[in-house]
């Protein structure tokens, strides 16, 4: 007795083969298929990353300034700020010195110094400038950027623990002249440093020695003219230059939220020196000593600034 056949064995021979050879050939073709979506789903996600990357890379093209975006919105920003200045001071006319300056309202003399606290409160400039030109020494191998800027600066900074002193020792004109002096050294390195950081090197190292020669003529015109007009923009100007640089050209820099600091501690000493009697009358120490305990800590964060760029420089 016969046994029935199954289904695959009704199946003719030459249909089954032609079946496989079919059955495999649409495999094959899944295979190649899908090797072709990978292949198309990684491209397309190249794509994406490099449009989400587009923008921010622009950023990064754009955020210093170069010979083609130097005078882009944003320059233009800085010289009309600089203008402006320029322009108000003009129109203003000369400005002389008050004699009323000179009169502090904490006049005490201990141990046998005149005006004493007006005349200590200038050793904390002498201690962090002279911290931060060890730093400098002792990261001479590292090639920090605006090195001779910053070195400008405290030096400046240290020597005005020595001409502040001795002007508040027998405050008047010609004392003031040794206060101001290394006070402009120290104002055009400074705005020498964040120029070349932020916008373009050469503007710091080649603006350094120009900037200095202008901020020390400025204390000397002052003398010899009686007209403070020049003094007063190489103290204020870089003061509003430099927020308008922090926010036009940022940098990815661990240093900018010292430089702010900075900037909040002079504009905390500048108030102070205007409230000199009204402190001296809340809390017995008055505003003037106050306002050098407040800059000279603004150059001690001019040295942590220092310390942190250093830290990512290359070794020189």
């Amino acid at each position: 007795m016969c046994r029935p056949k199954t289904a695959t064995e009704r199946i003719p021979p030459a249909f089954g083969a032609k079946s496989n050879r079919r059955s495999r050939a649409n495999d094959a073709d899944r295979r190649r298929g899908g090797s072709r979506i990978d292949t198309q789903d990684a491209r397309f996600a190249g794509i994406a990353r490099a449009m989400r990357d587009a923008p921010s890379r622009a950023r990064r093209r754009t955020m210093r300034m170069t010979g083609s975006n130097a005078f882009d919105w944003r320059g233009w920003c800085l010289f009309a700020i600089a203008a402006a200045v320029l322009a108000s001071s003009i129109a203003h006319g000369p400005v002389a010195q008050d004699q009323h300056y000179h009169r502090f309202a904490d006049a005490r003399h201990l141990c046998g110094v005149a005006n004493f606290w007006n005349v200590a409160t200038n050793a904390p400039f002498l201690l962090f400038g002279g911290w931060g030109l060890a730093v400098l020494y002792r990261r001479r191998t590292v090639a920090l950027p605006m090195r001779s800027a910053y070195v400008a600066f405290f030096v400046g900074a240290s020597c005005v623990a020595f001409g502040s002193a001795y002007y508040h020792l027998a405050p008047s004109d010609d004392t003031l002249v040794w206060d101001r002096l290394p006070m402009t050294v120290a104002f055009m390195a400074f705005f020498a440093a964040i120029l070349g950081r932020y916008l373009r090197p050469t503007l710091g190292t080649r603006g350094l020695a120009p900037l200095l020669l202008i901020g020390l003529a400025s204390v000397l015109w002052w003398r010899v003219s009686g007209d403070l007009r020049a003094y007063l923009i190489v103290q204020f100007l870089p003061i509003l230059l430099i927020p308008a640089i922090l926010l036009l050209y940022p940098i990815r820099s661990p240093a900018t939220r010292f430089i702010w600091a900075v900037l909040g501690l002079y504009a905390l000493a500048k108030v102070l020196e205007t409230q000199d009697a009204v402190v001296y009358e809340a809390v017995g120490i008055s505003g003037h000593s106050l306002k050098h305990v407040s800059a000279a800590l603004g150059v001690g964060c001019v040295v942590l600034a220092v310390r942190a760029e250093s830290r990512l420089a290359p070794q020189a």
